[in-house]
Parts: C-alpha cells; sequence; structure tokens
C-alpha cells in the first residue's frame, strides 16, 4: 500500500506531524510512505527511516512542473492532507495528486477529497499534535491517546559537527540559550538575555553546567553583542537545524522563545523553560509537550515576548533546575 501525505506548515507542524509516520507504520509495517513538503520544512523529515520519499513543493516555474512529473507517476491508495479548513493550495494538490482514496477538508464547498476531516472549529482546544491525526480514522488506526510526542532523526554529519564542537568546548552537562524565533515580537531583548545569563551564573545551582548560546544565522549581531557583555558563555555555531537538533538532544535544559526548537525538546523530552504569547487559543494548540517544562507567558493582552521580565524567567528556571 502506497500512502502520500501533504505538510507545507511550518517547520514545528511538520515536526509535530511525525507521529503520524510511526502510527501508520505500525498498523501497516510493509506500507510505503511518501511526504510532500514545502521549501524549509523538509529538513526535520530528512533523515526519517520511515519515509519512502520526499517531494518538495516548490514554487518556482520550472520547478512546480518538475513536482507535478514526479508526483504524478505515483498511484496511491491514500492521500492524506491534514489541514482543517480550506486552502487552494491543498484543493490543487488534491486535484492533480492520483490517489484511490483523498483525505482532507471538504467543508461546504465543491471538493477535491473524498473523505472529509473535521473543520477547524470542530477540532477547537485539541492539541496540533492530536487534531492532525484525525485522517488516521480512515485507515483504522487507534488515536486515542492524550498527546502523540514527535520523533525526530539526527543526521550523521550533524553528530560529527557536534562532536568536534563538544571537544574543542570541553562540554560535558550543559544547558542551551537560544534567542532566535520567527518573528521579532516572539524574541526578547538582548538586553535581558544578558541579565538572565549574568544572573544565572551566580547560581549555585548551576555551576557544574556549561551555557551555550545559539541563534539563527539572522541574529548573530545580537550573540556578539551578548558574548561581549557576558562571561563563559560558548556559542554554538550552528549551520542549519539538524545541528541544532544535535544540540539539543545532548542538553540538559533548553531556554528558547515560541519555536520550533519547543517541539524539537518534545522529541527527546529535554526540560524547557519556553517564552510564549499570552493567547490562549494557539497555546492550547502548542503548547509543549516535555514532561517537565515552564511556559513563561506575556502579561495579558499582550504578545510582546519583550514584556515578559527578567524575574519571570528567573523565577521559571530556578523552578524547574529542582528537577536537573
Amino acid at each position: 500500500m502506497k500512502i502520500l501525505i501533504t505538510q507545507l506548515g511550518r517547520i514545528g507542524d511538520m515536526i509535530l506531524l511525525t507521529p503520524m509516520f510511526s502510527l501508520i507504520k505500525n498498523k501497516y509495517p510493509d506500507c510505503s510512505i511518501d511526504v510532500i513538503c514545502g521549501t524549509k520544512n523538509h529538513s526535520v523529515i530528512q533523515f526519517n527511516p520511515l519515509i519512502n520519499q520526499i517531494f518538495i513543493y516548490d514554487k518556482t516555474p520550472f520547478k512546480l512542473l518538475s513536482f507535478f512529473f514526479e508526483v504524478r507517476k505515483n498511484h496511491y491508495q491514500y492521500y492524506i492532507d491534514p489541514k482543517d479548513h480550506f486552502s487552494r493550495e491543498s484543493s490543487l494538490l488534491a486535484k492533480l495528486i492520483i490517489a484511490k482514496n483523498k483525505i482532507g477538508f471538504i467543508g461546504n464547498n465543491k471538493s477535491n477529497f473524498h473523505l472529509a476531516i473535521p473543520s477547524n472549529k470542530e477540532n477547537e482546544g485539541k492539541h496540533y499534535s492530536l487534531k492532525i491525526l484525525n485522517p488516521l480514522k480512515y485507515l483504522d488506526i487507534d488515536i486515542s491517546q492524550k498527546y502523540y510526542k514527535p520523533v525526530v532523526f539526527e543526521s550523521s554529519d550533524s553528530i560529527d559537527y557536534f562532536n568536534v564542537f563538544q571537544a574543542e568546548s570541553h562540554l560535558n552537562k550543559y544547558i542551551v540559550i537560544n534567542i532566535s524565533a520567527s518573528q521579532k515580537r516572539k524574541m526578547w531583548s538582548k538586553e535581558k538575555w544578558i541579565d538572565f545569563i549574568n544572573q544565572l551564573q551566580k547560581n549555585n545551582k548551576i555551576k557544574n553546567y556549561d551555557l551555550v548560546i545559539s541563534s539563527a544565522p539572522t541574529e548573530l549581531n545580537e550573540i556578539n553583542y551578548i558574548i561581549q557583555h557576558t562571561k563563559n558563555i560558548i556559542h554554538f555555531p550552528s549551520r542549519n537545524l539538524l545541528d541544532v537538533v544535535t544540540l539539543i538532544k545532548n542538553c540538559d535544559l533548553l531556554v528558547t522563545p515560541d519555536t520550533a526548537l519547543v517541539h524539537i525538546a518534545a522529541a527527546f523530552n529535554i526540560k524547557l523553560v519556553g517564552l510564549f504569547a499570552n493567547n490562549p487559543f494557539f497555546y492550547s494548540m502548542f503548547h509543549p509537550l516535555n514532561d517537565y517544562y515552564e511556559a513563561v507567558m506575556t502579561p495579558e493582552g499582550s504578545e510582546i515576548i519583550d514584556e515578559i521580565s527578567l524575574e519571570q524567567v528567573y523565577e521559571a528556571f530556578i523552578r524547574i533546575s529542582d528537577n536537573l
């Protein structure tokens, strides 16, 4: 049996989709799973051994033609698009893909899907990791658990890169501080990170832990500024997201704004201090799935992460550090 799954969303959305692959394989061990990804989210499943083939949906005209040509070579038993609201892109893909059963959002409009999944209104209050599995009922797969933790696989190249970094930095036990997020409003100011790091280093509880700072390449100026105004902090110069996956897998605690790294930490059950916007609707869908975490919220009515105080984050760190 051949199955094709689409996920064109953000990196975090793709990470939270990963339980679907193992649930399908557990039920149908001989099936073949292909995945349609976006240009930015494909790397997190690149080394997943449960996936047969990855198709990258690139809107560049020549690449788009090549994409449809390659996908339409295959005939699938099931095509799954777990998006729970109308999308022209989803409708177009469903029309062009060759599959006996097409599972996706139908709604009130004419649709290219055969089998309907619940709408976003019907899914309200559910965690994204659970509602994204709704299509599996048509494959007779049980999804009765409260949550399903994501699964992320490392690359051997990133493992080798990290091992060199670890040896050169003499790392043993360490805490990762990530300063980056997808939007500026989701980021804490560099001045607050400096104050937080300086306060941490006065805490005897973590005297045996190194502090490793990480960011996207776009925040290197902020990283350099923070390093200049702190002491004994180690910068991890990641080349790509998979490098960060290995960094997080081997750490003892992650401190980060709300970003895909929250879900990577959940995949390895790493303790977490997360800085979140006070938006109950989105938090209910994307809250951390780690066993131990502290969620620090912006003031009510605000979604600006920089309005979270130093005291809030430090107190959350102290609470979770009891479990280190």
